[in-house]
């Protein structure tokens, strides 16, 4: 298909070449379509597959245009534009693109309401600090989102709200620092996968996934380090394989994504079928049923030539969310959050819920500030108390009959600080702490074979384990150890099934194992304890195991589940926590677009609840620590999701 943009004289003579080169060359893999010619002045151009809408165009003069097959214009919406980038929904298009005039991103929602498409009211990104050299949609968990590439490498993430929002606005998720040269990205749904343009360089591959670390990968270079002569001016992507345009060699690169490395797969040297093209400067890829077509834009003469790539074969889109396995992550909402540390950097680490013994709604999470000490939040994520101690890396809580404690892993002193909750009103004091003979103290975890009587399990990164038995009288506080264990490499996080005495503890790049709690099941206190796989770390579970929790559900033993922090992937595991360990299902924490939360990433600890706190949390709480607290972006912070929702997803 050919589309003149600027001269009724140059789209004749394309026309009658494009039809002698399908004459002459029917035996290629590659066939020039012609079609209608109209005047246009296109900046952009992106091939549709649903409906009759064929291609949206963006246009310094006419705007943002819906075009048939026959290149009738179906909808027009008027002014200045350049950039483009769509989403097809089942009942919207969304169409995104820079707005001239005003100097801002766009985004409409385009309808099939009535005898042709309805533009909805445009909603504009505040004005940025920078030019806007590129855009490109992505749609991941449920959400549409937009990625900004500015001048000199800036750039960023936005969420795109709901229909209700108040002001329509695209929340900002985070920045991203881009190549300096990018004006051209694209985004795998299915991957979860930015590639992005550097001109001069190639392509990179960034994660998608707001909640993901900012990082990059090459994936198709120019030479000598990669296929690409002369420089990357545009990409595309479908069905994992990713074009590369090269504009000033005039050839067009198809790369196959193997195991997440993308291998050439074919070079198109673009004159061989268009010996008119002048300046190629853009690309959009679309799949029909039979037909892998790619349309590029001149800039040159104005043309947009359409190619049927026969030998690009199509592969089955994985399904979004898929892990590496036959489980899917699910992905579930957090309902609250709480305020920020004070502190910048790596400061939020472990939650542990404390139950409020006669008002279930005021119950607390304690969460540790690895720079400062302990704090205390309510349900709705406001700070109530600071102990402000030194830097205290995890937590655990357990009850008693005249009052209950928490006790931490304190990382200045390589000691155990000890705290007492009051039963009236949950406030925390700092009784005192138990010094141990670890080198470089980590994770901990307490243990209750019986009321007042209370264990604690502590670990050193060295994979060291002791067990203290917690002596606890009026306002002071000692300890006795009662055995040590240990694992070949680094530990962090444990949790103990007090009921069952089954102590879970997790050994970050190998998994999560487990024992018998009852230190005299042992025999000498400086033995070994033998001990159990539960789940190495492979397919479903990505190192570092980090936070442990347990569900204890108050009605059936059968309900009873072992939450896991898998960190490589920023999923959480979810297990029955009795022999032989079923898996039950994985998910992620991601955006709360009505609450404007962000999802969780790069957890540390979490801590989960079977109490019926009341509301949301009626079938109970599960609290994450969020290493990467976005929208907007803000120190870390810890997650509360309600149990239901884990259940309803991975169910």
């Amino acid at each position: 298909m050919i589309v003149n943009l600027k001269s009724k004289m140059k789209s004749v003579w394309a026309a009658v070449m494009a039809l002698t080169l399908v004459a002459c060359q029917s035996q290629e893999s590659v066939t020039v379509y012609q079609g209608e010619n109209i005047t246009l002045s296109a900046e952009n151009v992106a091939l549709l597959t649903l409906g009759e809408a064929d291609r949206v165009i963006a246009s310094e003069k006419q705007g943002l245009m819906l075009l048939d097959k026959n290149n009738q214009v179906l909808s027009q919406y008027t002014g200045s534009f350049e950039g483009l980038d769509v989403r097809e929904l089942k009942s919207e298009l969304i169409i995104a693109s820079f707005d001239r005039s005003r100097q801002q991103v766009a985004v409409f929602g385009v309808t099939n309401e009535g005898e042709k498409p309805s533009w909805g009211v445009p909603r504009y990104l505040s004005s940025l600090p920078y030019g806007v050299e590129g855009l490109c949609l992505s749609q991941q968990g449920g959400h549409i989102f937009l990625f900004v590439l500015g001048e000199a490498g800036q750039g960023g993430q936005w969420l795109l709200t709901s229909d209700d929002n108040e002001h329509g606005e695209l929340l900002k998720v985070r920045k991203i620092s881009f190549p300096p040269l990018a004006d051209s990205c694209t985004v795998d749904d299915s991957s979860g996968e930015l590639y992005v343009n550097e001109v001069n360089s190639g392509v990179w591959i960034y994660p998608a996934q707001s909640e993901a670390e900012t990082q990059r990968r090459p994936a198709a270079m120019l030479q000598p380090f990669g296929d690409i002569p002369k420089a990357a001016t545009s990409i595309g992507q479908l069905n994992k394989q990713l074009f590369v345009l090269d504009g000033e060699a005039k050839i067009l690169f198809s790369y196959e994504n193997q195991q997440g490395h993308f291998q050439l797969k074919e070079q198109y040297p673009l004159l061989q079928w268009l010996p008119q093209l002048e300046e190629p400067e853009q690309i959009s890829v679309r799949q029909t049923n039979s037909k892998t077509e790619i349309a590029v834009l001149d800039d040159g003469t104005g043309l947009i030539h359409t190619l049927d790539i026969f030998g690009a074969k199509p592969t089955v889109m994985d399904r979004v969310g898929l892990a590496e396995s036959a489980h899917e992550i699910k992905v579930v909402e957090p309902s609250a959050q709480t305020v920020p540390m004070e502190k910048t950097g790596d400061a939020a680490d472990d939650p542990a819920i404390w139950v409020h013994p006669t008002d279930k709604t005021q119950s607390l999470i304690l969460g540790t500030n690895k720079q400062q000490g302990l704090m205390v939040y309510n349900l709705d994520g406001d700070l109530v108390q600071s102990l402000k101690i030194g830097r205290l890396n995890n937590v655990d809580v357990r009850y008693g009959s005249e009052h209950d404690i928490a006790v931490a892993s304190h990382r200045d002193t390589n000691s155990l600080s000890v705290f007492k909750i009051s039963h009236s009103d949950g406030s925390l004091s700092h009784m005192g702490d138990i010094k141990t003979p670890l080198q470089d103290i980590y994770g901990i975890c307490l243990y209750q074979p019986e009321l007042d009587h209370w264990h604690a399990v502590v670990n050193d990164k060295n994979g060291t384990f002791i067990q203290y038995h917690l002596i606890v009288q009026g306002d002071s506080v000692s300890a006795n150890e009662l055995r040590r264990f240990a694992v070949e490499s680094q530990p962090e996080g444990c949790v103990a099934d007090d009921k069952n005495h089954r102590l879970f503890v997790g050994e970050e790049d190998v998994g999560v194992w487990w024992l018998d709690a009852r230190a005299d099941k042992t025999g000498d206190a400086n033995s070994n304890t033998e001990k159990q796989m539960v789940l190495k770390v492979g397919e479903i579970l990505k190192a570092d195991v980090e936070g442990l929790a347990l569900y204890e559900s108050k009605h059936s033993a059968d309900a009873n589940y072992l939450v896991i922090s898998s960190q490589g992937n920023d999923s959480y595991v979810v297990l029955n926590a009795a022999p032989p360990f079923d898996i039950q299902g994985v998910f992620r924490v991601g955006i709360n677009r009505e609450l404007q939360i962000d999802g969780a990433s790069e957890t540390d600890g979490l801590d989960v609840t079977a109490a019926n706190l009341g509301g949301v949390y009626e079938q109970g709480l599960l609290v994450v620590q969020d290493g990467r607290n976005r929208m907007p972006e803000a120190n870390q912070n810890f997650k509360l999701v309600p149990w239901a929702s884990v259940m309803k997803a991975i169910q």
